[in-house]
């Protein structure tokens, strides 16, 4: 008897573009999640000025960013299991409220409606099959673009 399980590792990547001041992910590299667990998604940003917006994207293998919210938003009108949470100033999470396989694809937290600064968050999943007792990994690798 095969049972599929599946399993989401989601993996922070940094990449820093100029401009806020700086904007980045949180600094865990690896989050493993179960299909339907609640995942956190932090980016921190300096900034002098009073009043930044940020926004959050989501990019599919080979796909445009699609927006998903702005941190003033509380729920994303293109999904609602994302939201948006600001625990203190210069710093803002993306709360998924239950993770998805179709979650998989890169984050963007991106300071206006611009590529002038943003940090880009990969989500990359991994199926595991359990075989009588036997972990057997069927990785679904895909190759991403930097943005």
């Amino acid at each position: 008897m095969k049972i599929r399980q599946n399993k989401l590792i989601l993996c922070l990547m940094f990449a820093d573009v100029m401009a806020v001041d700086k904007i980045e992910p949180n600094r865990r590299t690896n989050i493993i999640k179960t299909e339907g667990e609640p995942v956190t998604l932090s980016c921190s940003y300096e900034s002098d000025s009073e009043y930044v917006r940020l926004y959050w994207y989501r990019q599919y293998h080979n796909g445009e960013p699609q927006y998903l919210l702005h941190q003033e938003a509380e729920v994303s009108k293109i999904d609602p299991r994302f939201c948006v949470n600001i625990p203190e100033r210069e710093h803002v999470d993306l709360e998924i409220s239950s993770a998805a396989v179709s979650d998989c694809s890169v984050l963007l937290c991106s300071e206006a409606h611009s590529d002038r600064k943003h940090s880009q968050i990969i989500l990359m999943c991994n199926t595991v099959y359990i075989v009588h007792s036997h972990v057997v990994p069927a990785c679904s690798k895909f190759s991403l673009h930097s943005i």
